[in-house]
């Protein structure tokens, strides 16, 4: 009988003990201490570290920012060279600066982005000045596509300049050229991106 009771016992105490324990409140972490072994004093205890936010992470703001291209604007305008030796090209990225708060920054290119300037007879020729369109972008077509920061294509800004000094400029949006006039020409193609008032 006694055998009895005390197996019942003991296998009883094998279940209680675990369901016990799981209610009993926790141990505290034992006091932090330097490596010689003597506790650290409150204000020298290690803080607790949490796993850093995409945020946090980067610990920086944006701003809108460009970045000159250089060695890109040269390659466009010798592109150009055999239309005239008189047209100026540059190339520019376009996109964010990364600011820390130590104030360096990484720039983040989105797209890229060029300005021609091109001297012609007279701004109101709108044939010449869509033929002048179709070169250039000939011209951007040709440049290493690896030679092109940014995930997006950009955007071509012409300023037409003519022998009497007048000018008009003109922005043609790179995906709008290849999806909508890819195929126009000379005044229509210059009248799809600048219509008649």
């Amino acid at each position: 009988m006694r055998i009895l009771i005390s197996w019942r016992l003991a296998a009883f105490l094998l279940v209680a003990t675990p369901l016990l324990s799981a209610c009993s409140p926790r141990v505290p972490n034992p006091v932090p201490t330097n490596p010689s072994g003597a506790a650290l004093p409150a204000t020298e205890a290690p803080e607790a570290v949490f796993p850093p936010t995409a945020a946090s992470a980067q610990g920086c703001y944006y701003v809108w920012a460009t970045q000159e291209l250089p060695d890109l604007g040269e390659k466009l305008q010798g592109n150009l060279a055999a239309a005239s030796s008189l047209v100026q090209a540059s190339a520019y990225a376009f996109g964010e600066d990364c600011r820390q708060p130590d104030g360096t920054t990484t720039f983040l290119a989105m797209e890229t982005d060029f300005r021609v300037r091109i001297p012609v007879r007279t701004i109101t020729d709108e044939a010449a000045l869509g033929d002048w369109i179709s070169r250039v972008m000939l011209a951007v077509e040709a440049l290493p596509v690896a030679e092109l920061p940014g995930t997006r294509p950009g955007r071509i800004e012409f300023e037409f300049e003519d022998d009497a000094s007048q000018s008009l400029r003109l922005i043609v949006e790179i995906s709008r050229y290849l999806t909508e006039a890819r195929d126009l020409n000379g005044a229509t193609l210059f009248q799809h991106f600048h219509p008649s008032p």
